[in-house]
């Protein structure tokens, strides 16, 4: 499991989002430049395909919710780790590679400087990273999902947050305690 405890917090998720994304503006910007405001890179309005192809995936109403609330309208770098926006999730999770997440029980949000991708498991909200080696075959000892898995207590929310202000925080399957 992630080394890293969960907030507890009583802000309502549009909230902790908004303090989210004021972290995340204020640490991913080059070094020695201006703080960039996340105003621009907001969406304006939300890209109806990927909604409708997260219902079709039978995405949680709330899951979809904090993906609404935390979107932005390209990639986003956040600390060590790239955040997609809304609109790309449907891309990043199909194929006979990426495909595997969703089919059990992972939505693929993001991903790491290795390629590990970040996915919210879906059954619960927290995020987790997952093995690309195992995931897409090129581990020969991977017999099963559970060992593609570095699961946290943390929502999208916390998570990148915590990425963005820890220059510690893991980055990849194998730093989040995965074996």
């Amino acid at each position: 499991m992630l080394g890293v405890r969960r907030r507890e917090t009583t802000t309502t998720e549009g909230a902790k989002c908004a303090s989210a994304r004021a972290a995340i503006a204020s640490s991913h910007a080059p070094a020695g430049s201006e703080t960039r405001s996340c105003e621009g890179a907001l969406p304006k309005t939300v890209d109806a395909k990927a909604l409708l192809w997260l219902k079709q995936k039978k995405v949680s109403g709330k899951v979809v919710a904090v993906l609404r609330m935390c979107t932005f309208t390209a990639p986003l770098q956040i600390g060590r780790l790239t955040l997609f926006p809304l609109a790309m999730l449907p891309e990043k999770n199909r194929g006979k590679r990426d495909g595997q997440a969703i089919k059990n029980g992972f939505l693929i949000i993001g991903e790491g400087p290795t390629g590990d991708p970040v996915a919210i498991e879906l059954s619960n909200g927290q995020v987790a990273f997952l093995s690309h080696d195992s995931l897409w075959g090129r581990d020969p000892d991977c017999v099963g999902m559970e060992e593609c898995i570095a699961r946290s207590t943390l929502g999208i929310d916390d998570f990148f947050a915590l990425a963005s202000t820890d220059s510690s925080f893991p980055a990849d399957f194998y730093a989040a305690g995965g074996s």
